[in-house]
């Protein structure tokens, strides 16, 4: 399975925590995906200092973008999500409709993701 960051993981990477030493043992093998919606929650609480290590890390990954079918998917979720009265983030729906339209999971510190039925979920903690 392919997995995509979210920004709080990708956050750990950035940071060079413990987490992100976990999170970053998890691509050895394989290719790394950030999603076009983490990348703008990243860039507008961006450091200026963090910039090159943003960079770097980013030139190893794959950006995967918010598309048509990602509009589907997502729309679907949140419908799941409202007729089971479990709401979640809005930008955490869209992250999960990138997920589930290019058939990858996602990684993640957010418990919330797990409310999302059908989405691999790898949870940091």
């Amino acid at each position: 399975m392919n997995w995509v960051l979210d920004s709080t993981a990708f956050i750990e990477l950035i940071r060079g925590s413990e987490k992100g030493a976990v999170i970053k043992e998890l691509f050895k093998s394989e290719e790394a995906f950030l999603n076009s919606l983490s990348l703008y929650e990243i860039l507008i609480n961006l450091y200026p200092k963090e910039r090159p290590i943003i960079e770097n890390l980013m030139e190893q990954m794959t950006l995967l973008n918010f598309d048509s079918e990602s509009s589907e998917e997502a729309a679907e979720i949140q419908k799941n999500l409202k007729a089971s009265g479990k709401l979640i983030n809005e930008l955490d729906v869209l992250i999960a409709g990138i997920c589930k339209a290019n058939g990858t999971g996602v990684i993640t510190l957010d418990k919330d993701f797990e409310k999302i039925k059908g989405l691999d979920v790898k949870l940091i903690k």
